[in-house]
């Protein structure tokens, strides 16, 4: 069984200048990674020796909103602005644990990302790309609102990009949950039945009927 999905998830991706396409990134961050070699190799905590061992990152509870932050400022100030391409529709299925074993397809669309225009972090200018409700893109500048074409909006230097779960995935995730809870037994409708009384009890007064009284 999944376990549920979180409602908002956070992926950092450094752009190191040479990924141009989501796949890269992805194959970068989540691919195994050999633990050392030689005498740095990882010492296993079951056998106690040196074994090649690789280590591989994996998604546990897919969120309902994917929020993607590409490292494009390093610790020198500088920027990277390389374009990625973007995708319209992502799935992340080969990144999440379980969902190949189960078939189940973690899909989502793009719905925003925020641009940096400028050399570097400590200037210039923040922009905004979002999808409204009729399927057109926008571009937000300040008071400035223009529409701009969904290829723009693939091909900025976005450096945080907001994905949301398609509902196809998430009715196969989000199963809907069996009600535990027992239900109370009917109450008996029989005429005669004696009631299990707890505790002490008043005696019974003696029945007057069919007596003659003076």
């Amino acid at each position: 069984m999944s376990p549920p999905p979180s409602n908002t998830s956070w992926i950092f991706f450094w752009t190191s200048g040479r990924q141009t396409t989501w796949t890269q990134l992805w194959g970068d961050t989540s691919g195994g990674r050999a633990l050392g070699e030689g005498r740095n190799m990882y010492k296993c905590e079951k056998c106690k020796q040196k074994v090649p061992a690789t280590k591989q990152y994996k998604i546990e509870r897919p969120p309902m909103v994917l929020c993607i932050q590409l490292k494009r400022f390093n610790i020198m100030g500088g920027k990277n602005g390389r374009p990625v391409a973007l995708a319209k529709t992502l799935n992340i299925s080969n990144y999440v644990r379980w969902a190949p074993l189960q078939n189940i397809p973690v899909e989502y669309r793009l719905v925003s990302m925020i641009n940096h225009v400028g050399p570097s972090p400590n200037c210039g200018h923040y922009t905004s790309i979002g999808e409204a409700a009729n399927g057109t893109f926008y571009r937000f500048d300040d008071a400035s609102v223009h529409p701009t074409s969904l290829q723009n909006a693939l091909n900025t230097s976005a450096y945080v990009v907001f994905y949301e779960m398609l509902k196809t995935s998430k009715n196969l995730i989000i199963k809907p949950k069996l009600d535990a809870t027992p239900k109370a037994a009917p109450k008996s409708t029989q005429i005669g039945q004696e009631k299990k009384m707890i505790g002490p009890q008043l005696p019974i007064k003696p029945s007057t009927s069919g007596q003659n009284l003076n």
